[in-house]
């Protein structure tokens, strides 16, 4: 009998996909890699990735959204990726303040452990803008710190999506943030190729 698997990826547009003409993202495209090589098991895989989303409005929802989706089943995974709308800047001030990102960040992480049976943090990438890449930078090192505290898995690869050549091309043509499908799909190899990936 296979194992019943169900995954929530909750995040912001890049767990959503967004800019992928083939409408798979990252997220898609990791769950048929899991499909297609753990023949045992049966997956179950919901997108919750709403563009525009900072670690404000996830904190929000991510509960109510989850719940109903990770029952009846033999093992719940929730994978969480976002920050980089807590970095953007508009009319000269950050979205987030990086304290209260990380406060959020904290909060969403540690329910979420308490709750089921495997949680990751995928990072944030890499975007086509130095100064909000320069605060995801720093982001990313207080986030780091608060998984190792946690004992949660995550993957960073924004320093290699930054200078994959790929990955900025598309970025940078598409809409300076989100790339299209060979980006989503340099993204997709760099996670399943990372050690603290989950299968």
């Amino acid at each position: 009998m296979k194992k019943d698997i169900r995954i929530a990826f909750v995040g912001d547009s890049f767990v959503n996909g967004t800019g992928d003409p083939e409408y798979l993202g990252w997220t898609q495209r990791v769950c048929q890699y899991i499909q297609k090589n753990n023949q045992n098991i049966e997956l179950t895989a919901y997108n919750l990735g709403i563009r525009k989303e900072t670690s404000i409005d996830i904190l929000k929802r991510w509960e109510d959204e989850v719940q109903p989706r990770l029952i009846d089943g033999d093992k719940f995974i929730v994978v969480f990726s976002f920050g980089v709308n807590d970095c953007v800047i508009i009319d000269g001030k950050q979205r987030v303040d990086l304290n209260t990102s990380v406060k959020n960040f904290q909060n969403i992480l540690s329910k979420a452990k308490a709750k089921y049976d495997e949680v990751l943090f995928v990072m944030p990438p890499a975007i086509d803008n130095g100064k909000i890449n320069s605060n995801i930078e720093k982001l990313i090192r207080l986030y780091t710190k608060v998984c190792i505290d946690l004992e949660i898995k995550y993957i960073n690869k924004f320093d290699e999506l930054r200078i994959n050549p790929i990955w900025k091309k598309e970025t940078s043509q598409n809409d300076g943030a989100h790339p299209k499908s060979e980006g989503y799909e340099v993204f997709t190899n760099l996670i399943l190729r990372d050690k603290k990936w989950i299968f």
